[in-house]
């Protein structure tokens, strides 16, 4: 089964023993991306895409599969610009920018997290079957979404101008394509592979 996305242009990244997620030429903390230590332990050794939304490009994110939702949050943050040359400017920038997150568990695939990182300019982040979010800088919220069904290609989430979608993997679960750097890539383009 195929991965598929719709994104602008995407950053391959490890996710090393110590919960860091090291992608060029920054590194940043998984625990503190996801606001949560424990669940960020199932995914050390992991992989983790990076795609950015640039404010041109289509801004709803979509299922690769079919999974259930297992949990979500949405951490209210910071709104700095997520482009990749800002990246390197404030460290663990992921982690300070307003957020939502929704693990899955794929029947066929296992798990994996689709994190929506919001930016400047970004009004609001919404999640299906939640709504639109927006509060205060500080707020953390569980998303009461746990037991849903969604199918591949439903829309999981959406942003109300440019960010940065991150799709995270456990070990051993996807050989992602190696794009070599960014490059503009299209709804049902593949992504990558899930592995048997």
């Amino acid at each position: 089964d195929n991965i598929y996305n719709l994104y602008n242009n995407i950053l391959n990244a490890l996710i090393e023993k110590d919960g860091m997620i090291k992608a060029k030429d920054f590194r940043f903390s998984l625990a503190q991306l996801l606001s949560d230590i424990d669940l960020a332990k199932d995914y050390i050794g992991g992989k983790l895409q990076c795609l950015y939304l640039a404010p041109y490009n289509y801004h709803r994110v979509h299922m690769p599969t079919d999974a259930k939702v297992r949990q979500g949050k949405y951490i209210a943050g910071e709104k700095w610009p997520v482009f990749p040359e800002a990246l390197k400017l404030l460290n663990n920038l992921f982690a300070v920018n307003e957020r939502a997150w929704v693990e899955f568990e794929s029947k066929e695939h296992g798990p994996f997290i689709m994190v929506l990182v919001g930016a400047m300019c970004v009004g609001k982040i919404g999640i299906r079957d939640v709504g639109d979010l927006d509060f205060e800088n500080g707020t953390v919220l569980p998303l009461e979404i746990t037991g849903k069904n969604w199918k591949k290609g439903d829309e999981m989430g959406r942003f109300y101008f440019g960010s940065t979608v991150l799709l995270i993997t456990p070990p051993n679960a996807v050989d992602f394509i190696d794009l070599q750097g960014a490059k503009p890539i299209k709804m049902g383009e593949v992504l990558g592979q899930f592995k048997p």
